[in-house]
């Protein structure tokens, strides 16, 4: 028992102890983190001013709020007898120098003024002088509404300005009194500081364009308007989902500019964000697949350009620009004469225009834009402006003209291929000789055999090379073709759409939810093509290297997943294709390619060669040879 006592002792008294030391060194850690006088100051005028600044937000917007009624309730009383001595002190706050403005009677309510000739009408707001609808009268959307590129808040076009006093205006904010000119052809928007002085944005509209004259001008504001500015174009747009397939549609739309003297035109990505930062830009279009929306200045700014998807996010628009635009320096009134452009993307309506603006049609760079613009383009319109034929009538003939041109080619391609499959039995038995030797001396042979049979084993890569420029033109012209647009051919109602014979209940990952029968034609000819051109292809497949016979198989199945959601009148152009290079390559081997004139060919050309004895070439590959083996030979050596 004493014993216990003592051990239960010891262990009461080191409990006590260790007790202690957490309690000083707690108390010590609270001591030594604790905040000072001065920081529990500090945070305690934080909190007050940070509950100040609250108050005063919520003041402020009390205020605004009831601002924002007195100058409703002031401007619901204006009458037409109103004049500049009334204006209240609120709208003088509010609206400075532009405040007479306020007080005219087409400030009491959103005035709005049409201009409109047979192909455009433009609606212009009294609010901010710029227009809040633009209809294309001639089109209509793929599900049959009128085609609006400007409505229901899409667009958010102002200009921003300083006056001496430092007050910065921005334009949207201003009433803009409309008075219409010249029978109803020009509309000045006045936004006055008294009746004869004013800020004006001038429109013009001439029949049958679709250029806007676009001017912005001052009148008597030289004391007013600050000097050495640079007034400021802020536009933000969101382009509407006017055709059918939203995805295909959004490929298509982008932002495009042009800069310098000579209008070099550039543009932002067609997929996900993008923007830049150009010094020297003449004009910018908001670009849709078929429509476009075109700022035109007479000099050459520093711009900020930005591009977004969001199809995504909203199926309404396709994309989202915003652009900032320095206008010139002004000294004195503005003169800022300008353009807009609202209308379709018709190669030849956009060429009239100059400017360069026919590039933003994606018709290709270097060589196919050339293709496209001097070949293909008057072809397509003698097809079909000049003679009026239908539409799937003038692809025929486009394609059947385009393989009439190829057709040397074609011929070119399967000679070679034939001469190549008649020298398969030598090649294998050279293959086999060599097997086990120099891979180099195997192919100094190989390379002998061809040059004695007079034979380019890349002669039939060749051919097909010089096709792709027309090819690629081709491909690039369709979608750009704003003509397909509505044009329907047996089953499909618009050929710059894709066709449907079914509509899948899900979509199916980078095909869609629906099966287009003409991708399915296209890629079926493209297969009974590629099949029949590849029949007698003489292929030695190298260990490690792929099998191209099924790559070339593998392709029609790749190209209907491209082309579902395309515009049918492309896979109808390449189905019509694929389909003539059947027969083409037919014709060839049943009436101008036949075995034995090649065999003949390649034994004539092993006369010659034996005559003339090895050629410049063959000598040089020789030489080449043994300097390769000697220099083999001396390393073995040295190894030694």
């Amino acid at each position: 028992m004493l014993l216990g006592q003592d051990n239960n002792a010891k262990m009461d008294t080191g409990s006590l102890v260790g007790f202690v030391i957490v309690m000083v060194l707690t108390l010590g850690y609270f001591w030594y983190t604790a905040p000072s006088q001065e920081e529990i100051d500090a945070a305690r005028v934080a909190q007050e001013e940070q509950v100040a600044a609250e108050e005063a937000a919520r003041e402020m917007e009390r205020k605004s709020v009831e601002e924002e009624a007195l100058i409703a309730s002031i401007l619901d009383s204006v009458t037409a007898d109103s004049t500049a001595s009334e204006i209240p002190a609120v709208l003088l706050k509010r609206y400075g120098d532009f405040a007479y403005g306020a007080m005219q009677p087409y400030a009491q309510e959103n005035t709005l003024t049409t201009l409109e000739n047979d192909t455009l009408r433009v609606v212009v707001s009294s609010k901010g002088g710029m227009p809040v609808e633009v209809e294309l009268k001639g089109y209509k959307t793929y599900d049959k509404t009128p085609l609006y590129l400007i409505k229901d808040g899409n667009a958010d076009f102002n200009m921003t300005f300083y006056t001496v006093d430092g007050r910065m205006y921005d334009t949207r904010d201003l009433f803009f009194e409309p008075v219409m000119k010249e029978g109803g052809k020009v509309l000045s928007m006045r936004a006055k500081v008294s009746a004869d002085d004013y800020l004006e944005y001038r429109y013009t509209l001439r029949d049958d364009e679709y250029m806007l004259g676009f001017d912005v001008a001052s009148h008597g504001l030289g004391d007013i308007l600050k000097n050495a500015q640079q007034p400021v174009l802020d536009w933000k747009f969101k382009a509407f989902h006017t055709e059918k397939g939203i995805k295909y549609e959004n490929n298509y739309t982008n932002l495009t500019f042009a800069t310098g003297a000579k209008c070099k035109v550039d543009d932002l990505a067609m997929a996900g964000s993008d923007d830049d930062t150009v010094e020297d830009l003449t004009w910018l279009a908001f670009k849709q697949s078929f429509f476009s929306t075109i700022l035109l200045t007479d000099s050459q700014n520093k711009a900020t350009v930005t591009s977004r998807d969001v199809y995504e996010e909203d199926s309404l628009y396709t994309k989202a620009f915003t652009a900032n635009v320095q206008l010139p320096v002004q000294n004195g009134d503005f003169n800022v004469p300008m353009q807009l452009y609202f209308g379709p993307n018709a190669f030849h309506t956009l060429d009239s225009y100059g400017h360069n603006l026919d590039e933003i049609l994606p018709l290709g760079w270097a060589i196919f834009r050339w293709i496209n613009r001097w070949v293909i383009i008057p072809m397509f319109d003698l097809l079909y402006h000049h003679w009026a034929l239908s539409m799937w009538l003038v692809i025929l003939i486009m394609t059947v003209v385009m393989k009439g041109v190829l057709t040397f080619f074609t011929y070119s391609s399967y000679k070679s291929q034939a001469k190549m499959r008649l020298l398969k039995p030598e090649m294998q038995a050279i293959n086999e000789k060599f097997k086990d030797a120099d891979p180099a001396k195997k192919q100094q042979e190989i390379m002998n055999l061809y040059s004695q049979a007079g034979v380019n084993p890349l002669a039939g890569c060749l051919p097909a090379l010089l096709q792709m420029p027309i090819l690629i033109a081709m491909y690039r012209f369709f979608p750009a073709a704003i003509e397909l647009r509505g044009e329907s051919f047996l089953w499909a109602e618009d050929l710059s759409a894709y066709d449907s014979i079914l509509d899948l209940p899900f979509n199916i990952p980078g095909f869609g939810s629906n099966v287009s029968l003409f991708a399915l034609l296209m890629a079926v000819t493209m297969f009974l093509s590629v099949r029949t051109s590849s029949a007698d292809m003489n292929q030695q497949t190298q260990p490690g290297m792929p099998n191209m016979k099924f790559i070339l198989y593998l392709m029609p199945v790749m190209m209907i997943f491209w082309f579902n959601t395309a515009a049918s009148g492309l896979s109808y152009y390449y189905a019509l294709f694929s389909l003539i290079s059947i027969v083409q390559m037919w014709a060839v081997k049943k009436f101008f390619v036949s075995d034995e004139k090649v065999l003949a060919t390649l034994e004539k050309n092993r006369a010659n060669a034996k005559a003339k004895g090895p050629s410049k070439w063959q000598r040089k590959m020789d030489e080449m040879m043994k300097e390769a083996q000697a220099e083999q030979n001396r390393r073995a050596r040295r190894m030694k």
